[in-house]
Parts: C-alpha cells; structure tokens; sequence
C-alpha cells in the first residue's frame, strides 16, 4: 500500500485534492480531523491525553490501512517541521513492516490565497481553523514545509484547480510505479509542478 500523504499550510486545499485523488486512483482518504474528532467523543480537544490518543488511533488506522487490499490511502496534515518529523518517521516504520511506502505530497500556494480561502463555509463545517487572525497566527508560529525526503511531489494550488492538481500528483505516483527503482523517469526523485 502507498499512503499519499498531502501536506502543506492551513486552506492551501489539501482536503479537496485529497477527495479529488481518491476519485482518480481509486483511494480511500483518512483526514486528520477524523482522528481528532474521534478522540472529542472521549476528551475535550486538548485535555491531557488528547494528543496522545490522536497520536495512537492514526497509527492504529494506518496499521490497518496497510494490511488491507487498498492500493493507496490518501491522508492530509499540516505538517510542521521539525516538531512532526518524529511521526511521520513512525508511520513510514510502520509502513516498511506492512511493505507499504509513504508518498510525500506537498501543496503549496501564495499566502493570499491562503488568506481568501480559510474563509470558506465548508471549512467550518469541518471545525477547522477559519479566520484571518488564527491563520496569521499559525504561520508566525509554525514552518510548514515540505518533508525532508528527496521524492516530494510538489504542487502549487493557486496555479492548478483541485482536478488539474489531483491529475498531476495521480500521474506522478503511476510514473513512480512504473519505473523499476521507484523514480521518476530520467533518475529525478524531485518532482514539481507549478
């Protein structure tokens, strides 16, 4: 199993590429909010344990996921380094001994996009975060950057719509499946569209 995992900054589109490409591999797609909002049926968003708890069910979901007969999970994060490159190390052990691998996915766009987006009505649907201040507030505090690994597919957002973005990461990951050490054709493990 491949787990996609789509990061990047808060309303960069990451749940909306994600469904996207779901539709086009097919994939499943475990959020990162649904983890959190099954821990708040226990503990109040926050509350000592809560973390850990979150910590536990995604481990225990991508378990699962990679002993099951799906070809590709598709997961999201905002991803913030260095504070969760210990996880994602856990889950791409925990994918090695399922003989799964981790495709790193990350999106990215201009920050005033960012802005006129985080905005939007489905967004609180989702309890997600939604206003200017709480943007401008996680940016100053966190470095959401693509992971340290040498075959990120790169995307920018403001320059693809979701279908187009989903088409070009859906034609990334099937080039690197069919290529016999899992790179890109031509040796690159970089691959960026913009």
């Amino acid at each position: 199993m491949d787990l996609i995992f789509i990061h990047g900054h808060p309303a960069v589109g990451k749940r909306t590429i994600a469904h996207r490409l779901a539709d086009f591999l097919p994939a499943r797609v475990l959020e990162n909010h649904d983890s959190i909002d099954l821990a708040k049926t226990v503990l109040d968003f926050g509350a000592p344990g809560f973390w850990n708890l979150v910590g536990e069910l995604r481990i225990s979901l991508l378990r699962a996921a990679a002993r099951s007969e799906n070809a590709f999970i598709v997961t999201t994060a905002c991803y913030v380094h260095p504070e969760d490159l210990p996880v994602l190390t856990e889950w791409e052990s925990v994918l090695a001994k399922e003989k799964g691998s981790l495709v790193p996915v990350y999106l990215h766009c201009a920050t005033e996009l960012l802005f006129e987006r985080v905005s939007a009505p489905d967004r609180l649907a989702r309890g997600k975060l939604t206003s200017h201040e709480g943007l401008q507030s996680h940016l100053d505090r966190n470095d959401y950057c693509a992971v340290p690994r040498p075959d990120v597919i790169s995307i920018d957002t403001g320059a693809h719509a979701p279908a187009d973005a989903a088409e070009l990461i859906r034609s990334q990951i099937l080039k690197r499946a069919s290529t016999p050490n899992g790179t890109a054709a031509g040796g690159s493990r970089i691959l960026t569209e913009t």
